[in-house]
């Protein structure tokens, strides 16, 4: 098994194993971790799979820029709005259940994407400071972006971008 992503879901952690084409869900009991299962229930190709997000739908990013909704292990319909330039690799994902976006990291493009729950474009973030963000994350209670970015963590106010 190659795990290539890690996130967390209530008492749950998910890992994204690229090599072996599935997720596991590992169930917590107090300190420890049970033995994993197969999260899907239907196989999917996930050999260029690179990002993994909760939010009680699992997300995954590809890393020649498609995403794909899963909903307890099968693949849901949901499309992320067609945005230009189009992604065309992502390195992390981003969401919670209390979030109001997907977040996508593109460091090819250099920037960060979010993408409202329904799939439809919520704003594209960029600088000509961003040399590769790599990952990017929202404390919700702030409505505040962090974006790691070659080394620094940079910040940016969601309420006035």
């Amino acid at each position: 098994s190659s795990t290539t992503a890690v996130t967390s879901y209530g008492q749950r952690v998910y890992t994204l194993d690229s090599t072996g084409n599935t997720i596991w869900r590992w169930n917590a009991s107090g300190v420890t971790l049970n033995a994993p299962a197969n999260y899907l229930k239907t196989p999917l190709d996930l050999s260029k799979a690179v990002a993994l997000a909760i939010d009680a739908s699992v997300y995954i990013g590809i890393n020649d820029g498609r995403l794909i909704k899963l909903l307890s292990g099968q693949v849901e319909p949901w499309n992320a709005a067609t945005i230009d330039p189009p992604l065309t690799s992502i390195s992390h994902l981003w969401t919670s259940a209390e979030a109001t976006s997907l977040v996508v990291s593109d460091p090819a493009n250099k920037r960060v994407v979010l993408f409202n729950k329904d799939g439809s474009l919520a704003k594209q973030i960029s600088s000509p400071a961003f040399e590769s963000p790599s990952a990017a994350w929202v404390d919700t209670a702030k409505n505040q972006l962090f974006i790691l970015d070659a080394g620094r963590v940079l910040r940016v106010d969601l309420s006035s971008s």
